[in-house]
């Protein structure tokens, strides 16, 4: 017997360009994430993340919106806790290869 060897197969090790025009909108328990994806021909969706900390490291994914590229997008995420909060998009191919994250900025949610 030998140990087992998990592999992870990647048909498109390129992540497409980074999201731009990210902007994010609070509401009641609510981000409205708002983004342009990249003009990238492996654009698949975006991923969207929310933290209380202004750190990427400590963010949550909340959703995943699939689209077109070169495309104007919007989602609203539910659940989220009240207060001064941070969100990012992050452009994905369809390997799940991520871009840059990019920021909303700080988000008011009550």
């Amino acid at each position: 017997w030998t140990g087992y060897i998990t592999l992870t197969a990647t048909a498109d090790p390129v992540a497409p360009g980074a999201v731009t025009g990210v902007s994010g909108v609070g509401g009641a328990g609510q981000i409205t994430f708002n983004w342009t994806a990249p003009n990238s021909a492996n654009y698949s969706a975006s991923r969207l993340y929310w933290s209380a900390t202004n750190d990427f490291g400590t963010a949550t994914l909340a959703a995943t919106e699939y689209g077109a590229p070169n495309a104007a997008d919007s989602r609203v995420v539910t659940g989220v806790s009240a207060g001064t909060r941070y969100g990012w998009v992050v452009a994905i191919n369809g390997s799940g290869v991520e871009a840059t994250p990019e920021p909303t900025g700080a988000v008011t949610v009550t």
